[in-house]
């Protein structure tokens, strides 16, 4: 096997893994975890009203976030849980390419297996599960 396809393989392994993680513990509330009630009311504003409200308490890298916020909530309405399932996409995409990048570096050096496993874990992690 190329090393190519060993870090696709990887990368859609633990794509998978964080996908079925998500599924299992499905995070169903009509509220905010942490900080998205901020995110996910900007993104209202937005997509009712098309301007930008910075409402101060999130971070100020919101940008391209409200928008693929705002396209779900004109798609499917308004709901949490709308603008939360609109980051899973993002998410998916991010574990992937972090893990078949990290993959594809690590099988150029003499990368002990036991350095490799603290990957998966991080994506898995709950500290990813809120955010999506």
């Amino acid at each position: 096997m190329t090393r190519r396809f060993l870090a696709i393989r990887n990368g859609l392994a633990c794509a998978t893994l964080f996908t079925a993680c998500f599924w299992i513990s499905w995070p169903v509330a009509q509220m905010g975890f942490i900080d998205d009630w901020s995110f996910i009311k900007t993104a209202q504003v937005f997509a009712r009203t098309a301007h930008l409200v910075y409402n101060g308490w999130s971070g100020p890298m919101l940008g391209w976030q409200v928008l693929w916020g705002a396209l779900f909530i004109r798609l499917f309405g308004f709901s949490f849980m709308a603008v939360k399932l609109s980051i899973l996409p993002i998410a998916i995409a991010s574990v992937f390419c972090f893990t078949s990048l990290r993959s594809a570096s690590e099988s150029m050096t003499a990368t002990p297996p036991s350095a490799r496993s603290p990957s998966a874990s991080r994506q898995c992690s709950c500290r990813w599960l809120p955010a999506s």
